[in-house]
C-alpha cells in the first residue's frame, strides 16, 4: 500500500513514488496494441503518439528511453498535461503513454489501457506547515490522492467484483453509494503494474 507523506514547509520534500507508465489507445480499440497485453518501446515503432511536451520531465524520460532503446515513435500531437492526452486519444484514432495514476482518474473516458515498460515512477506529496493543524479539506484531498494510488496499483480484475467497484472494501472501508461498475472500455484493461 503507499503512503502519502506529508512535508514540513521548513523541512526537506518527502514523496510518494508512484506512477507507472499506461499505454492508451481510443475508443474504437481497433488499434493492433489493444491485443497486447503490455507494450514495450519497441512496438511503437512508427506508431504516432499523443504526448505531453517535450519541456515537461515525464516526457524527457520518455525520451530518454526511447533514444536507449533505438526506437523513435513520430509525435502526432503534443499537449501539456497526461489528462489532456486522454482526451485526444479519447476522441478519436491514437496512442499516448501517461501516467497510471492519472488515466486512472479518467474512468470513463472511452479508452483502453495496456501497461507499458520499462517501468517507472513519479512522485507525489503535500507541502504543510508542521504548527498548522490539516484542515479538513487538505485530509479529504490526501484521501482522495490515496485512494486514487491504490487505484493505479491494483489490475481491474481485484478492483472489480461481480461487476461492482470494491474499492472501498480494497481500503477496509464500508462501500459507499458510488460503487457503480466500471465502463467497457476499463473493465477489458490490462493488468496492473
Amino acid at each position: 500500500m503507499p503512503e502519502l507523506a506529508d512535508a514540513d514547509a521548513e523541512g526537506g520534500r518527502h514523496h510518494v513514488h508512484r506512477g507507472h507508465h499506461r499505454a492508451v489507445d481510443g475508443k474504437d480499440g481497433r488499434h493492433p496494441l489493444c491485443d497486447c497485453r503490455d507494450i514495450t518501446p519497441a512496438d511503437l515503432h512508427g506508431v504516432p503518439l499523443i504526448m505531453t511536451g517535450h519541456q515537461r520531465p515525464q516526457r524527457a524520460a520518455l525520451d530518454h528511453m526511447f533514444d536507449k532503446t533505438g526506437v523513435r515513435p513520430p509525435i502526432k500531437i503534443e499537449t501539456h498535461t497526461d489528462s489532456s492526452a486522454c482526451a485526444f486519444v479519447a476522441g478519436g484514432p491514437g496512442v499516448s503513454i501517461v501516467s497510471s495514476l492519472f488515466a486512472n482518474l479518467i474512468r470513463d473516458f472511452p479508452i483502453v489501457l495496456r501497461r507499458f515498460g520499462p517501468r517507472s515512477t513519479r512522485s507525489f506529496g503535500r507541502l504543510r506547515d508542521r504548527d498548522v493543524p490539516l484542515p479538513l479539506a487538505a485530509r479529504r484531498t490526501g484521501e482522495i490522492l490515496m485512494r486514487e494510488l491504490v487505484c493505479s496499483l491494483l489490475p481491474p480484475d481485484e478492483l472489480l467484483s461481480n461487476g461492482r467497484w470494491r474499492l472501498p472494501q480494497l481500503l477496509g472501508r464500508s462501500p459507499s453509494r458510488n460503487t457503480s461498475s466500471s465502463s467497457p472500455a476499463r473493465s477489458g484493461s490490462a493488468p496492473g503494474p
